[in-house]
């Protein structure tokens, strides 16, 4: 059995300092001595000695593990079956047939190329392993290339080339010209629509902090007396400020993703097999059969509706992108392209995935009542307890009617912006909502703010769930849940507010 790469140890020589760092600035607060008006006096020096060696204890026992794991883990291809150990404390003894592969995926950070590591995974596409890679294995990138190149051959059935020169080509999709092309200008475009996104969102956010500063400060100084107004009003303050500088902050990020995070995307089709890669700091090469596809979704945010544009994702069996020994935690949707024009999508799918190019809805949502009744009804209740008991505690303590004035302005104008907010949105659901079916493939549309188009097969139905209520079953309206074949924590999709005809079509997709 082939050890793991000595890469690994000395990557962590160096990653293993960011959680030495983390220990440090986590307890040190135990240096610094405050009086009792809590202000900064001095730093325990006796105590910095201690604070070092418990920093360095740290630090070796993370180097400590990293040497008993490199020791213990090692892997072994077959003639049909790879098999990984690993583990230190619980050893964890992986096989995995050839053939069961559904997702083989190469990651690599920024640290781990300055080291020459990189990592490999494949997944099975169990329930047991949705959270993490069944395989996984730290190599040289030079050796993870030379396994994605022999996995993938006998994934297929092939036999691995033995020279360069015989190994297959790929067809790359992403050919200067074509619609793939996630280049500089498209680049551009996907950032401007997220900084118009996160623009709006701070904008938002900036609005109700200043309109909360304004309001509520004469407030406070009409109910509290003395030193509480000098101390809750800074604390107000601050937490405003920390939430328009986390909106600041996601304004900034949303503007560098998609030049670092899609860094030289690139689309590749390998036979049976579709590789899709792209990153800067951290690069992802994700590889999964065609046959492993179980839905394409084209999601369209309310900036990209507005410029006509959209994004791809993709629903796949055992998809993952691959990393260290922390769970792939989420949704298993994997990306196809950041960004195309809503007029490209049908030419894109055609080349690439035809089977799920979307079809015309065919029926729309028979009420616009059903989007707002249980759900307004609820935001009123919430409204109508907060005011309750915000106005009986004022009452209580005999609040000026001035403050009690201002209240009540806040909080209506909180239900008419929440409620003026909502109806659009069940508007936009209402308009959205629908559902095409042909003999091979079902095209569900929703979603309101964020509309969703999503193609999956039949084959990939594994079950269809009736929520109808029995309210909207007397009004002929139904609601039902697709359930597909994917491992993901939530391999659901809901399609409501259909009539009898088009539910009972629906049900009797399933096959007998």
């Amino acid at each position: 059995m082939k050890k793991f790469c000595k890469n690994y140890l000395y990557y962590h020589f160096v990653a293993d300092i960011l959680a030495v760092v983390v220990f440090i600035l986590a307890f040190s607060d135990a240096l610094i001595i405050e009086n009792e008006m809590e202000e900064f006096v001095g730093i325990r020096t006796a105590a910095i000695p201690w604070f070092v060696l418990a920093a360095l204890a740290v630090y070796g026992v993370l180097i400590l593990y990293r040497v008993l794991y490199l020791r213990t883990a090692g892997y072994m291809l077959t003639e049909g079956e790879i098999r990984v150990t690993r583990g230190v404390l619980f050893r964890k003894n992986s096989i995995l047939e050839y053939r069961r592969m559904h997702a083989i995926n190469k990651k690599q950070n920024i640290i781990q190329k300055l080291f020459g590591l990189a990592v490999l995974t494949v997944d099975s596409g169990s329930a047991n392993t949705s959270g993490t890679a069944e395989i996984l294995i730290y190599e040289t990138e030079k050796e993870v290339d030379a396994l994605l190149a022999v996995l993938k051959a006998r994934k297929n059935g092939e036999v691995p080339a033995q020279e360069e020169s015989e190994a297959p080509v790929d067809e790359v999709l992403t050919a200067k010209g074509g619609d793939l092309v996630f280049s500089s200008g498209k680049k551009m475009i996907y950032s401007l629509l997220n900084i118009v996104s996160a623009a709006f969102s701070m904008l938002v956010v900036c609005f109700f902090a200043l309109v909360v500063y304004v309001c509520l400060i004469p407030l406070l100084y009409d109910l509290l007396a003395g030193g509480a107004f000098f101390v809750l009003v800074p604390a107000l303050v601050i937490a405003l400020i920390v939430l328009v500088g986390i909106s600041v902050f996601t304004f900034i990020v949303s503007i560098l993703q998609s030049f670092i995070g899609y860094y030289n995307f690139r689309i590749a089709k390998h036979g049976t097999d579709l590789e899709i890669s792209y990153g800067l700091l951290t690069r992802h090469t994700n590889t999964f059969g065609y046959n492993r596809i179980q839905g394409v979704v084209v999601q369209q945010g309310l900036i990209q509706r507005i410029f006509g544009y959209a994004t791809l994702r993709l629903e796949v069996i055992g998809y993952h992108e691959g990393g260290d020994e922390q769970n792939n935690s989420g949704s298993m949707i994997g990306m196809l392209l950041p960004l195309c024009h809503i007029r490209e999508v049908e030419s894109i799918l055609e080349g690439i995935l035809p089977a799920y190019v979307p079809e015309k809805k065919q029926t729309a949502a028979k009420r616009y009542f059903p989007f707002v009744s249980w759900s307004s009804l609820l935001i009123g209740a919430i409204t109508a307890l907060v005011a309750l008991l915000t106005l009986s505690m004022m009452h209580l303590f005999s609040a000026p009617a001035r403050a009690l004035a201002i209240v009540r302005l806040l909080i209506l104008l909180a239900f008419a912006i929440t409620m003026a907010v909502h109806l659009f949105g069940a508007y936009l659901s209402y308009k959205n909502a629908g559902i095409a079916i042909s003999e091979d493939r079902i095209t569900v549309y929703g979603g309101g703010y964020q509309k969703r188009i999503t193609t999956i097969l039949r084959r990939s139905l594994i079950a269809i769930e009736d929520v109808t209520t029995p309210m909207r079953a007397k009004a002929g309206v139904y609601t039902l849940i697709l359930h597909i074949r994917t491992n993901a924590e939530t391999n659901e999709i809901k399609v409501g507010m259909l009539d009898i005809a088009s539910a009972q079509k629906l049900k009797d997709l399933l096959p007998v």
